[in-house]
């Protein structure tokens, strides 16, 4: 078996460290903490979230507390039991803010689904610190549709943006996973000068060892 060495073996693990961000994932928090003061903010990595608001309606009830938030990477998940019978309606809406220490540099929305009948959707509209509107999007899944997604550059320096996102399930529709929002982050000079230095000392360690 081909090793890579001490060496190869620190350019790895320096690699690795830029990839995955070197930070732990955030435990899930529940809507109904996050929105009644109990946990006002929280930090994962580059990112901060706060100023919560969120209600929910329908056929998904009226507790807050069954819907979670967790971040994997720089991705906020929101999971719960995101499902209505047939000639039901349910929704859920969320506001947050969320503020970076280097600049995004694109956001995304993804849904994963099962509709036999209705649709399930998820609007969005994204804005800046100063309250300008960057973006309005909308994700519905028709009957036979699994999988929709949304991606959108940021202005250049953007640090904060204001999320608000509307879900909403009809007549036997459900969501097979969570509601995904993505952000991508401005590569720091000195991240990238390691993520190259990473690729290169790997391909002359294993150029050696061949």
């Amino acid at each position: 078996m081909r090793t890579l060495g001490i060496r190869g073996a620190w350019f790895a693990a320096a690699l690795a460290a830029v990839l995955v961000g070197g930070r732990a994932e955030a435990l899930p928090f529940d809507l109904k903490e996050l929105t009644d003061g109990s946990v006002p903010s929280f930090t994962v990595g580059d990112l901060t979230f706060s100023n919560f608001g969120a209600n929910v309606q329908g056929a998904l009830g009226a507790d807050l507390s069954v819907f979670t938030l967790d971040v994997v990477g720089t991705d906020l998940q929101i999971s719960g039991p995101f499902s209505v019978g047939a000639g039901e309606l349910g929704q859920l809406t969320l506001q947050y803010s969320v503020t970076s220490s280097v600049p995004f540099a694109e956001a995304s929305l993804t849904v994963n689904g099962s509709v036999t009948g209705g649709y399930a959707a998820v609007g969005e509209q994204w804005f800046d610190a100063q309250g300008t509107e960057l973006a309005v999007t909308r994700v519905q899944l028709d009957p036979g549709e699994v999988f929709g997604s949304f991606t959108a550059p940021l202005p250049a320096g953007t640090l904060e943006l204001r999320i608000q996102k509307e879900i909403t399930l009809r007549d036997g529709a459900s969501l097979t996973g969570p509601v995904v929002q993505g952000y991508a982050l401005v590569p720091e000079p000195g991240t990238a000068f390691l993520a190259a230095a990473g690729l290169v000392g790997l391909a002359l360690t294993g150029r050696r060892r061949s």
